[in-house]
């Protein structure tokens, strides 16, 4: 039994109506394993003494008393904050197996194209994933075993993040850059996007110039969302906006609307929104045998285009 989950459903329950204890006892046992009535008396009392539940009037039936319990204010305001994190843990669960997914799915597929060199000679990875750091080591930690030589991996820290990286734990193979860090011009074997191919890119002064960092016959490997979506996002997020405010008070519409917009990485793919005919010819300009990652036997993630190429020598 977790007393977690046993108290979240109390609250949702009492959110119907007040009820007893036993009868709680009685809608709840099967489902959290709760062998003894004694052990959902003991959570109960503690939310009484919290004050997120409260006796609404005491019945006698066979000659005893009988508490009805309710909500208080305070317990519908736990009850909705409940509610509101596990929404956020669903969106998350939506971003994460997204990205797992298509992390899995990419080194199927250029294991299915013949392009076992990559995982074997690489030496030096930049990556570049427009998702929360915590994810970003998430799909690292999950594509990196395949790479034979254990390459050394730098991380471009997603804008306004990068204080995330200062409560992480992470391999000494993995170096985060900022201004006292950065890459070397030509030193990298491999460069991963995962998200807008942005307009710094096509800038060759740029520090965002990916073509600098790789080696003359480096790789490039994207993945970015479709354009048709790209267009309709910034519409629909806005949309979700205007319904989130109407339904609910300004804080809890802001942190749904800022999850969504997290999940959709909204602030990067739409504010510099590039074409994917801009996209192809920065690509023919300084990349050769770009090859689309198009499923074959393996399904990778939905919404996404993902493709392969290789830095030209000259």
């Amino acid at each position: 039994m977790k007393s977690n989950e046993v108290r979240f459903a109390i609250l949702k329950n009492l959110s119907l109506g007040p009820g007893h204890g036993y009868d709680l006892y009685t809608v709840l046992k099967d489902e959290f394993e709760i062998k003894h009535p004694s052990e959902l008396y003991k959570i109960l009392r503690a939310m009484k003494e919290e004050g997120v539940v409260r006796v609404a009037s005491v019945a006698v039936s066979g000659g005893r008393e009988r508490e009805i319990l309710e909500l208080s204010p305070a317990g519908f305001e736990a009850y909705y904050q409940g509610l509101l994190k596990a929404s956020k843990n669903f969106l998350d669960l939506i971003s994460e197996t997204m990205v797992r997914k298509l992390g899995e799915g990419i080194v199927r597929r250029l294991k299915e194209m013949n392009m076992q060199p990559i995982f074997d000679e690489t030496e030096n990875i930049f990556v570049s994933l427009a998702i929360p750091i915590e994810r970003q080591l998430q799909i690292i930690n999950q594509v990196s075993r395949y790479f034979k030589k254990g390459p050394e991996i730098y991380i471009k820290p997603v804008k306004d993040r990068r204080n995330e990286t200062e409560l992480l734990k992470t391999s000494p193979k993995i170096h985060f850059l900022d201004d006292r860090l950065a890459i070397k011009p030509g030193s990298i074997d491999l460069v991963i996007l995962f998200g807008p191919i942005l307009k710094p890119m096509f800038d060759e002064a740029s520090i965002d110039n990916v073509v600098s960092v790789l080696k003359p016959g480096g790789s490039l490997l994207a993945a970015t969302l479709q354009e048709n979506l790209r267009n309709i996002t910034p519409g629909l997020l806005n949309g979700l906006t205007n319904v989130f405010s109407d339904l609910f008070d300004e804080p809890v519409a802001k942190k749904l609307v800022d999850s969504l917009s997290k999940l959709l990485m909204s602030e990067l793919f739409y504010n510099s929104f590039v074409p994917d005919k801009d996209i192809k010819q920065f690509l023919d300009k300084y990349f050769e045998d770009i090859t689309p990652l198009t499923p074959s036997k393996t399904r990778l993630a939905p919404f996404f285009d993902a493709f392969i190429a290789r830095k030209r020598a000259t």
